[in-house]
Formats: C-alpha cells, sequence, structure tokens
C-alpha cells in the first residue's frame, strides 16, 4: 500500500501538468485564431493618395458641417462647425456621451463623417494618405497604455526611427526629468506590465 501510495502521488503531477498545459494550449489558439482574424479583417475607411509633408504643414483644423452617427436612428454629432487655429490650445467639455470622444477621433480618421467635412489646413482629411496623417498626431489616451518594455521604448512606440536627442526632448516635455533622475538606468529603466514599477502621482510643473 505504502508503494502504491507513493507511485500515485508521483504521477499526479505530471497529470495535472498536462492537464493545465492542454488547457493553455486550447486558450492559445483561441486567442490566435481572433487575432488573425483582425488583422485579416479589411479596413472600413478608404485610404487617400496625398502625401501631407510636414515641411509646411500649420495645423489649423476645421469642422465644416459635420455629422456623424454610430446608427441611423442615433446622431451622435449634428452640423457641428469648428475651427482650431494653429497653436491654439482647446479644451473641449461636456456630459458623458455627449460625443467629445467621437469629436477628435475624427481628426485621426479613426472614422469619417456622414456628412461635412474634417479639413486640416484646408484640405479635406480624407484625401491625405492615413499613414501620413496619423503621424503627424500625438494622443494621451486615458488610461495610458504602457508596455513592458524600457522607457526608451515606450516613449518611442509611435516612431521607431526617432533618435536619442529627439527621445530625451519628449521625456523632458513630459515631465520625466524628475523621474529619470532618480532611476539608475536612466530611460533604460523597465516599466513592466501597464507601467506597475511607475508611480501614478504627476510630475510637478516645470
Amino acid at each position: 500500500m505504502l508503494v502504491f501510495t507513493t507511485y500515485l502521488a508521483s504521477l499526479y503531477a505530471p497529470i495535472n501538468s498536462i492537464s493545465q498545459t492542454i488547457g493553455m494550449i486550447h486558450g492559445a489558439r483561441a486567442g490566435a485564431a481572433r487575432a488573425l482574424e483582425i488583422l485579416e479583417t479589411a479596413p472600413d475607411l478608404p485610404d487617400g493618395t496625398r502625401a501631407l509633408d510636414g515641411t509646411h504643414l500649420r495645423g489649423e483644423v476645421a469642422f465644416e458641417h459635420v455629422r456623424f452617427e454610430y446608427s441611423s436612428d442615433r446622431p451622435v454629432l449634428r452640423d457641428v462647425d469648428l475651427v482650431a487655429k494653429a497653436g491654439q490650445v482647446m479644451a473641449i467639455v461636456g456630459p458623458t456621451g455627449v460625443g467629445k470622444s467621437t469629436l477628435v477621433s475624427l481628426v485621426g480618421r479613426f472614422y469619417d463623417p456622414v456628412a461635412g467635412r474634417v479639413l486640416l489646413d484646408g484640405v479635406d482629411l480624407r484625401e491625405y494618405r492615413l499613414r501620413d496623417l496619423r503621424s503627424r498626431i500625438a494622443m494621451v489616451l486615458q488610461p495610458p497604455l504602457v508596455f513592458p518594455t524600457t522607457l526608451r521604448e515606450n516613449i518611442a512606440y509611435g516612431r521607431p526611427q526617432a533618435t536619442e536627442a529627439e527621445i530625451a526632448r519628449a521625456a523632458h516635455l513630459a515631465q520625466l526629468d524628475g523621474l529619470l533622475a532618480r532611476m539608475p538606468q536612466g530611460l533604460s529603466t523597465p516599466v513592466g506590465e501597464q507601467g506597475a514599477t511607475l508611480s501614478g502621482r504627476r510630475a510637478p510643473a516645470a
């Protein structure tokens, strides 16, 4: 009985490991299938043909009689006319669900208006190549998305060709100087999943 019990106990660990591995494999297969389905989905927005040269870009954004709706019976934006001058700081405020995020999403062409136009320096955004347009837009999401890699790679994620000087300047503009001064590895510091090793407190203004 003692030998039998010992053999039985020794079998439990590998059997348990096999059952967990099978579960992980099935979960990974389902996740991979969903990811591939998304990657193979054709984009809803047609790409433009016009290149966006940043050399002469002023940055004036205008909405002309813009209408947008997620469903035909529930319009979100109705006949919006708005001009944001180049260099102007503008805040869009209002209660939840009035279309603030939708309005901003139209600038990056995550959606196209059902009617009207969104213009950049007088040119309809739909004329520009999506890659060119979005490379000129910076967005800070809520909550922020942080990858489990170094600060340097997180900063340069949207612009892999950024130089060390450009990354350092971006860190300075984000008021990270004090944080970097306390980290022996500086920009090479790993931040963990969702920035687990970083404090959520706002840095003091420079």
